[in-house]
This record gives C-alpha cells, sequence and structure tokens, in this order.
C-alpha cells in the first residue's frame, strides 16, 4: 500500500530532538526590549459631530493623513501645549 504525503509535508526539514532542549532556564535568555514597538495607543469609542468628523475627514485629504492620525495629532498638541476650553454655559 502507497501512502501519500502532501507537498507541504514533503518539503519541510526534518526536526531533530536534540536541537531542542527540554526545558530553558529564562533567567539566561537575557531579555531585551523589542525596538520596533512603538508607544502604545488605546483603542477607545468615542462620539464626535458629524460635522467635526467630516471637518477632519476634508483636511485629512487635503493634508494625504488618515483623519484618526490627524485627530490624534491635534489632541496630541492640545495635552502637551495645556491648552484649556473655555467653556460657557449658555442660558
Amino acid at each position: 500500500m502507497k501512502q501519500f504525503v502532501s507537498f507541504r509535508q514533503e518539503k519541510q526539514p526534518k526536526r531533530r530532538k536534540k536541537d531542542m532542549l527540554e526545558e530553558y532556564d529564562i533567567d539566561k535568555l537575557n531579555p531585551r526590549p523589542n525596538p520596533y514597538i512603538r508607544k502604545n495607543k488605546s483603542n477607545i469609542t468615542i462620539r464626535l459631530d458629524d460635522e467635526v468628523l467630516e471637518y477632519f475627514k476634508s483636511l485629512s485629504e487635503d493634508l494625504d493623513i488618515p483623519y484618526q492620525t490627524l485627530i490624534n495629532s491635534f489632541l496630541k498638541d492640545c495635552a502637551k501645549n495645556k491648552r484649556q476650553l473655555v467653556w460657557s454655559k449658555s442660558s
């Protein structure tokens, strides 16, 4: 009886057990931070007025950058410069 082997299985290199350790000593692994990771960003849900969203979308098309990046840049600038909103309640 002939056994069929798929092409992928045929081309995979054979793994040798002696190359793999049973256990690894984590203290000897010398962990280091990944230099390719960007600063963390949080996924949130935010409700914006339609005209605000349309403004940022049209501005992002003019500048050729994603609108979410543009909104983040505006908010980052506000936080960096500690901008305060002057809020007055309407009568």
